[in-house]
């Protein structure tokens, strides 16, 4: 059986092409993802302005089409913090149902983190002891505290960086009191974080999506680390090599982050933004490196469809 998984997300409309064996173990055929910036210029007001209206419906359009060329016997199509905040976010729902004849289902700020779960445990080997899982999405930011068996807290903050970046819209380059004020948000914004860390103690951090794909695929682009093999869905960075990165990438203007090797330019404008918060999160938990995971919402929507 052929699934077609396609993810509405905040910066990023994602399609995923995965097979399920007698088993209903997924085996990952194709990824694809779309710049779409759905939260430019409305996200904090609850709204998709026109301009990313517009682009959201072509990048249904775009990943429909790529979809339907593997003939999938399913397509799942989900929708999460920029349209599920937004007053005009049913209007997008409900046109894509009429243009495209989809059926969306705009799911809640839980039910993400659980799927965020269950994508990531198909692609790490977890154990019994607990690990943070971070998805830094455009819109909002899932955390979640589990181990192989059980999900011991979850949260989702409408903390994304599409939110985060129309807020302090930093000069170019970020100055150091900027990244002071930055920081002090999200001080205050974790709190409800501080109480579960410390009672599950996580031994290690899992990070998922755009931002941590991003520091992957800088960082073997300019070889500053091996690629993984195909079949390998993680990648393990050590805290000392992100840190490298973390500097250059807070002294760069845009015009130079447009010249980064694996960086792609619909990124180029909010990963200063990202990068802040991983450091913030790995400083301020004390993890000495960071597993990306390839593996989040789309895989974990595919999961839940086959064994629910």
């Amino acid at each position: 059986m052929t699934i077609a998984v396609i993810d509405l997300g905040t910066n990023t409309f994602n399609l995923l092409i995965a097979e399920a064996d007698e088993n209903r173990q997924l085996h990952v055929r194709h990824r694809n993802e779309i710049g779409i910036k759905l939260g430019e210029g409305g996200i904090n007001n609850k709204i998709i302005s026109p301009d990313a209206f517009r682009r959201g419906m072509d990048g249904v359009s775009t990943q429909l089409s790529r979809a339907h060329k593997w003939n999938p016997d399913k397509i799942l199509v989900v929708a999460t913090s920029g349209i599920r905040s937004s007053q005009n976010g049913q209007k997008f729902i409900e046109q894509v149902s009429r243009q495209f004849g989809l059926e969306v289902k705009v799911i809640t700020g839980d039910q993400e983190a659980l799927l965020v779960y269950r994508g990531v445990r198909q692609a790490i080997t977890l154990d019994n002891r607990p690990v943070m899982i971070v998805d830094i999405g455009g819109g909002s930011i899932e955390f979640i505290l589990a181990n192989e068996q059980q999900v011991f807290w979850k949260k989702s903050l409408d903390i994304g960086m599409a939110r985060i970046l129309e807020r302090f819209n930093p000069s170019d380059p970020i100055t150091p009191e900027e990244i002071r004020q930055v920081e002090h948000y999200f001080e205050e914004k974790l709190k409800p974080l501080y109480e579960p860390m410390n009672q599950y103690q996580p031994v290690k951090l899992v990070g998922c999506a755009g931002t941590f794909e991003t520091v992957r695929s800088i960082l073997t682009a300019e070889k500053l680390m091996k690629k993984p093999s195909p079949d390998q869905p993680w990648f393990e960075i050590p805290y000392s090599l992100f840190r490298q990165l973390h500097g250059r990438l807070l002294s760069s203007t845009s015009r130079e982050r447009q010249d980064i090797k694996g960086l792609e330019l619909f990124r180029v404008d909010m990963i200063v933004l990202a990068s802040i918060f991983a450091n913030f999160i790995m400083v301020k938990f004390g993890f000495d490196r960071l597993i990306q995971s390839d593996y989040s919402i789309k895989e974990g929507a595919a999961d839940q469809w086959m064994n629910p």
